[in-house]
């Protein structure tokens, strides 16, 4: 590993800002991207231009958003035919998607044309700017196509791991725009209708030279017009890319909601909350930028069994970047009016503006508390919780605080900008509880550590016996007792959690991590936040237990129960593939006995752990856990017993060693 990316030694400082400011740097691109059409129709449009932009691009951004995080589900499924090396299948997804997203592009452009003006009138835009919003709305519309594919085109690249050409791509955009916004805005007073222009234009010129440039590429898959159509592998991608969209489009609602609920109070209260807006998306750079980092910082000390490290690493984010946030926070508070007349030369915008930044301020300082937990956790692969606690916040706490301050007589949006710390207090509360109940549920996973350790991992094999026998298990159902009875009926090895510590070795992490995501598959969400790095910690380990099976299987007969060896070995004439099963209630009651466990638990504990085993095998791989045509004897053990499924198992060993 290059010794700059390497984060589990040296300065935990010095490691973490070389990673964060390249971050950084592109994420100030993105938020100029956004940012310079209010400013340029601030200082060269119409007053009731500001607050036309400011509802119009809140809407624009929730269409941006959720398609992109639905075109994730394509980003997602190239990874993974990448790991699987099914290059093969990447051509025809990618058609499929662009077929699936022209229909979606037409669809959305039909709609945004149409009932532009009824979406400004929902959004409760004043009633100066209500032709505006929807004037912005229509443009943005008919150049719905770009906006569509600019994101599609990002999420390949990145599903290819390769995250240089996006960040081009918004270089490319952000040029474009800036310029469009100075030529049609500022040179030919087009008002918002140059600024939307502008907003497409740079798009299209985006998604253009990006084709340009992919024709120049050696791309690992190939591709053809026929590939473009719809079938159906286009639910493949929408059924993984579908959750992570409700999430956005959720919280982006939660968004729009606040903006209808300021749009109500006049122009002025529009338009300042839209510039607040702005200097707000400037000021989450840094924590953002914490929390990528941290991400990474993370997982690979995690990796490399130095929790205590990662800790530190989360101290040093919330340091680093409330430090920061003291000095933003201060300026936003004491001189927040400066900042808004970057944007506005109109005193009572300003004066709006500096009210809602009032109330922000604080955020400048917590946020990097929040985000810095949530890197952390997100190193762990518990991007789930921080997809829970970012729904709570804005529906628990954001939104109806907001409601409430934009309803009391005399309001400020002082108030109203008030309810962002609030909720990220309540997100700073809900982070201790989960990290309090995380660090408690490390030690079961130590113990597995442990257990591996404990195994041989160097066995004698029989040289008369050649099978490999892979055993999938429903939990609870006994086949790891079955796997080592039938390993020392033939006289041959048993690998079960021992794989653990060869993977490990293997692959240079540590048991303990290992053993923290056997057998689990990665969520959606963590395979979204884990595309950019090279290969993430949870593929390095698969990829290493893939290799110490083959090694395994290749010198002679064994037994190995889990892992997936019957899907990583498939196609060997002499593999052997059993799934030990039993109805649920036996195998509730055989854990309830063994680990002490209320009934009512250990039916819990036995369906989690199957549904977890079913993902993970059905993550990596087309076989379906579970399914009898996966398998070569399928054997419920109520019936047969344990001693009579390890009978007839050798016997089906001993068959197949007979030519």
């Amino acid at each position: 590993m290059d010794a700059k990316q390497d984060f589990t030694s040296g300065s935990i400082f010095g490691k973490m800002m070389q990673f964060m400011i390249p971050i950084l740097g592109a994420q100030i691109l993105q938020a100029m991207y956004g940012a310079v059409d209010m400013l340029v129709v601030g200082h060269f449009g119409t007053n009731a231009g500001i607050s036309g932009v400011s509802t119009g691009s809140s809407i624009m951004n929730l269409v941006t958003f959720v398609l992109s995080q639905l075109a994730a589900g394509v980003m997602i499924l190239i990874g993974r035919y990448l790991g699987e090396r099914q290059n093969e299948r990447i051509g025809r997804l990618i058609g499929r998607a662009v077929a699936f997203f022209l229909v979606v592009s037409a669809v959305l452009t039909v709609a945004l044309i149409v009932f532009a003006e009824q979406i400004a009138v929902l959004m409760q835009a004043p009633a100066e700017a209500v032709e505006l919003t929807a004037q912005y709305i229509r443009i943005c519309g008919i150049g719905c196509v770009f906006i569509v594919f600019y994101n599609l085109i990002s999420c390949i690249f990145r599903g290819l791991g390769n995250s240089r050409l996006p960040l081009i791509f918004v270089g490319i955009a952000c040029v474009v725009n800036i310029v469009g916004d100075l030529v049609l805005v500022a040179l030919l007073d087009m008002n918002v209708a140059g600024a939307a222009i502008a907003t497409i234009g740079a798009q299209a010129v985006s998604v253009i030279l990006s084709l340009l440039i992919i024709r120049r590429q050696k791309l690992p898959f190939s591709f053809s017009r026929r590939d473009i159509r719809l079938d159906g592998e286009v639910g493949g991608f929408v059924r993984v890319g579908a959750p992570l969209a409700l999430q956005e489009l959720l919280t982006n609602i939660s968004f729009l909601a606040i903006c209808a609920f300021i749009n109500r109070l006049g122009l002025d209260a529009s338009n300042g909350y839209g510039i607040a807006q702005k200097i707000q998306s400037f000021v989450m750079l840094v924590p953002s930028s914490i929390m990528q980092c941290m991400a990474s910082f993370v997982a690979q000390n995690v990796g490399a069994n130095k929790e205590d490290r990662a800790r530190k690493g989360m101290l040093y984010g919330m340091g680093v970047g409330a430090a920061i946030g003291v000095v933003i926070a201060a300026l936003a508070l004491f001189k927040g009016d400066v900042l808004a007349s970057l944007f506005s030369g109109s005193e009572r915008d300003i004066a709006r503006a500096f009210e809602y930044l009032r109330g922000f301020a604080p955020e400048a300082v917590l946020t990097s508390v929040l985000f810095s937990f949530l890197g952390y956790f997100n190193g762990h692969s518990r991007s789930t919780f921080v997809m829970a606690q970012s729904i709570a916040q804005a529906f628990l706490i954001r939104l109806p605080v907001s409601y409430f301050m934009s309803i009391q007589p005399g309001v400020s949006l002082t108030g109203v900008g008030l309810a962002v710390p609030l909720s990220t207090v309540f997100g700073i509360a809900l982070c201790l509880v989960y990290y309090r109940r995380m660090s408690q549920k490390m030690q079961p996973a130590l113990s597995d550590a442990a257990l591996a350790q404990d195994e041989p991992t160097s066995q004698a094999y029989n040289p008369e016996v050649s099978t490999v026998i892979a055993i999938s298990r429903s939990y609870g159902a006994g086949g790891r007792t079955v796997g080592r009875m039938v390993a020392q009926q033939l006289g041959i090895p048993f690998y079960d959690k021992s794989l653990l510590a060869s993977t490990a070795e293997r692959s240079g992490l540590s048991v303990q991590y290992v053993a923290s995501i056997d057998e689990k598959a990665r969520s959606l969400v963590e395979q979204i936040y884990t595309l950019d790095q090279p290969e993430p910690l949870h593929s390095i380990a698969d990829r290493a237990q893939r290799e110490v099976i083959e090694q395994i299987a290749s010198a002679g007969g064994c037994v190995i129960v889990g892992r997936r060896a019957g899907q990583v070995l498939a196609g060997r004439p002499n593999l052997l593939r059993v799934f030990i099963t039993s109805d649920v209630e036996s195998r509730a009651e055989r854990i309830a006995q063994r680990d002490g466990l209320t009934a009512e638990k250990a039916l819990a504990q036995v369906r989690r752990a199957d549904r977890e085993r079913a993902d993970y095998c059905n993550s990596l791989s087309s076989v379906k856990w579970g399914e009898a045509s996966s398998y070569d004897l399928c054997l419920d053990t109520r019936r047969f017993g344990l001693e009579g499924a390890t009978d007839i198992i050798v016997a089906a060993a001993r068959m197949k060693q007979t030519p």
